[in-house]
């Protein structure tokens, strides 16, 4: 799915990226994605955020593990957007209204 992407960016203001922090064989693979959807000239202007999914009690301390894997640092040394990061669990609602509130 990811190569059609690029069809749809014109206009695009913000943009949500989810990553399933449960699966640490794709954490990595979702960073290169994100690093190259941050390269697209369409969407140096675009305000993204980062959802740290399934960040359940039992993942808390995956989160710097994630941020890690996905390269959080180079990346917001080296891209132009805004970047922001939220944990998210569907299972306790953590995070949602924040989630909620960026969308606005």
């Amino acid at each position: 799915m990811a190569p059609l992407w690029n069809h749809f960016y014109r206009g695009v203001k913000k943009l949500m990226f989810v990553v399933d922090t449960s699966n640490l064989c794709q954490i990595s693979a979702a960073g290169v994605l994100l690093y190259s959807l941050l390269s697209e000239p369409q969407l140096r202007n675009s305000k993204i955020l980062i959802v740290l999914a399934k960040m359940d009690a039992s993942y808390r301390q995956m989160r710097n593990e994630a941020l890690l894997m996905l390269q959080m640092k180079r990346l917001k040394k080296e891209v132009a957007q805004d970047i922001a990061i939220i944990q998210a669990s569907s299972y306790s609602k953590e995070g949602i209204d924040e989630i909620k509130k960026w969308l606005q």
